[in-house]
């Protein structure tokens, strides 16, 4: 526990005009001299006994002990010590944590009913610790009872509302309810204390005694009456405070504005001082600067032209020899697989040659024989469209090599006509970009090209319907 240091004494009188008068601006002067402050959000507390005071500083979050204690002094030309009263101030009183940290409704108002002086943001301040949320207005239904037919939800029906205009009024800043007296803030704080003992009364009603519904209808009329009133009562404040909302919101909207339009003045006044200046500097230089803009653009310009063109043909020349290569492997591999194919299809007409043996034994040798032939003609099909793929490649990479070995030699021959120049560009990269034809590939590709193998070859096996009609 920490001790209390003693920290200024005053008179008595000094002390007591100061209360009287609620001259809080000396007391914080005292407190200034010895060295600690007092701010503006405080409250004082008489003890019991009115010879000892708690003060407790809300924003520093401080409390202090005042206690008076009598000092005998000599008269002057007499013998006799006569006693005065002098008043000490210290802290921290030992009430601190608890009163600074207390936020059950119960005890601060029972704090509030003390009377106690001092600024009204003190008092506001105070008053804003009270913590609705631990009040469970779903309690005051009292559930429990509705069988026994001593359901409170009527007097819950009348104590929301008035519980959430309290809420509103305690979640208020500061600088909203400040504007409110203390004689209306302190009735508010007396409808509270009502509320709240309406609220402990609905939780501790029991069904017992003669008459329990006696006491249960009049419990329900006391609420209906207190909420009656006091809802007016509030519904006043909540108007006005909202209406002080609105202005304020109002007014920090046009000191926003202000603030964004002086500041908007400023930076076009230091800016158009800065542009004034820059443009008697640019001014000076413009035409030296715009020689070397234009020096700079030509030479960008000329970049892709001054470096050679054609050395990037080793690129195509590559492409079109590793494309030869593998044209003249799949040559290779068509003319065996045609080789294959044309031995098989021998060694198919050997069995429709006449011979002794029936039908029935030729079939199925026919058949199995037939079956090797389609799929060498499936891998014939195949070998042929790489090849003239392959080929393809090859021609148009040989193509693309041709265009960039020339066009060096015509570029330099229109150096100084630029729009020439450009139309060379561009017939180049069309060259090259573009999908030129080879004659291996057809212009477009057919239904037909596109169909699976298996249907070509049944296309080929079937006879078509203007044989039919021929035969």
């Amino acid at each position: 526990m920490t001790e209390r240091q003693l920290l200024f004494t005053l008179d008595y009188e000094q002390f007591n005009e100061i209360l009287s008068h609620q001259n809080w601006f000396n007391l914080q002067q005292e407190f200034e001299r010895a060295g600690t402050s007092l701010s503006q959000s405080f409250l004082i507390w008489s003890g019991e006994s009115g010879s000892t005071w708690l003060l407790a500083d809300f924003d520093a979050k401080k409390t202090y002990d005042i206690e008076t204690e009598a000092e005998a002094e000599a008269p002057t030309g007499t013998t006799e010590p006569e006693k005065s009263i002098k008043v000490e101030i210290s802290g921290p009183s030992s009430q601190e944590k608890q009163l600074i940290e207390l936020t059950d409704t119960s005890p601060i108002l029972s704090y509030l009913q003390q009377n106690p002086q001092g600024t009204d943001d003190g008092f506001i301040d105070f008053i804003k610790k009270i913590n609705l949320d631990r009040i469970n207005l779903e309690k005051l239904k009292r559930s429990d009872l509705a069988a026994a037919g001593f359901s409170f939800e009527a007097g819950y029906q009348n104590l929301s509302p008035i519980y959430t205009m309290f809420c509103e009024i305690l979640t208020s800043p500061r600088e909203s309810l400040i504007d409110l007296s203390r004689g209306n803030l302190q009735q508010i704080m007396e409808y509270l204390r009502q509320f709240y003992e309406q609220a402990e009364q609905i939780n501790n009603f029991e069904i017992k005694g003669e008459n329990p519904s006696q006491t249960y209808g009049s419990l329900l009329q006391t609420i209906a009456g207190f909420c009656e009133g006091t809802k007016e009562f509030l519904r006043q404040h909540i108007a006005y405070l909202n209406s002080k909302k609105v202005k304020q919101l109002e007014d920090q909207v046009e000191i926003t504005l202000a603030s964004v339009e002086e500041r908007y003045n400023t930076t076009i006044s230091e800016e158009t001082e800065k542009l004034l200046k820059l443009g008697e500097e640019a001014q000076q230089k413009e035409e030296k600067r715009q020689e070397n803009f234009d020096q700079i653009y030509i030479q960008l310009q000329n970049q892709l032209t001054e470096k050679p063109i054609s050395q990037y043909k080793a690129i195509f020349d590559s492409q079109a020899k590793s494309h030869g290569t593998m044209a003249w492997v799949w040559l290779g591999i068509t003319v065996g697989l045609a080789l294959i194919s044309g031995g098989i299809f021998w060694w198919v007409l050997k069995d429709l040659l006449p011979a002794e043996n029936n039908l029935s034994a030729v079939l199925p040798n026919l058949l199995a024989k037939g079956f090797f032939l389609s799929l060498i003609y499936l891998l014939l099909n195949r070998s042929i469209k790489n090849y003239t793929a392959e080929k393809h490649l090859e021609v148009i990479n040989v193509h693309r090599q041709n265009a960039l070995e020339t066009v060096d030699p015509f570029l330099e021959a229109t150096k100084e006509n630029r729009e020439t120049r450009d139309q060379i560009l561009l017939a180049a990269t069309k060259a090259i970009y573009d999908a030129n034809q080879s004659g291996y590939l057809p212009a477009k590709t057919s239904s037909s090209d596109s169909a699976s193998p298996v249907q070509q070859i049944i296309k080929e096996v079937l006879p078509s319907k203007s044989s039919d009609k021929s035969d």
